[in-house]
């Protein structure tokens, strides 16, 4: 089933995630909101993409179309993670500076991050609860939008795990963190 909604933005998206998680949602946007499309990325939706007010085709906004392109592959990239698994929302998660989301699957855990603001952000994330008993840390990576995959410096505290992460204007960035053994 996929399910839509203009007003998608104005819902508490956590919600719609935990109570329709079969459910395919789609963020409906225009080239006008860019600040929208690394959320509808983060929390597992999908886009809806209209353009020229819903008379025009992707590519006749090319930043916007170059950027669904870069977050579909980053969502291939990290689908084991994020994709395929179970939105956990911000339980066990802080973030500081942008919107992050946890997500639990069978070969681990990972943190989807957005960044709805026109300006790169250097955000601040502390994971707790069960995560950091069963990941790997030292296996952490940062997946980014301009498809670079870098080793996450994870620092252990207090039964937590904390990085710092930058993002882009308008970006995502995915921390995945593999289950042990």
């Amino acid at each position: 089933q996929v399910w839509w909604d203009w007003g998608e933005r104005n819902h508490p998206v956590e919600v719609v995630r935990y109570v329709l998680p079969e459910n395919l949602r789609l963020f409906n946007i225009d080239e006008y909101e860019r600040d929208m499309v690394a959320k509808a990325f983060a929390t597992g939706f999908l886009l809806a993409t209209a353009t020229r007010n819903i008379t025009g085709v992707l590519s006749d906004a090319p930043e916007l179309a170059a950027q669904v392109a870069r977050l579909a592959k980053l969502r291939l990239a990290t689908a084991p993670f994020v994709a395929l698994g179970r939105f956990l929302g911000t339980r066990h998660l802080t973030v500081e500076g942008a919107l992050g989301y946890l997500y639990e699957s069978p070969v681990g855990y990972a943190v989807a991050f957005a960044n709805p603001a026109t300006q790169p952000v250097e955000v601040a994330v502390s994971i707790g609860g069960p995560v950091p008993a069963s990941v790997n840390q030292t296996a952490a990576l940062l997946h980014h939008e301009d498809g670079a995959v870098r080793p996450a410096d994870m620092r252990v505290s207090s039964a937590h795990l904390h990085a710092v992460v930058r993002l882009p204007a308008y970006g995502a960035t995915v921390l995945t963190l593999p289950r042990k053994g």
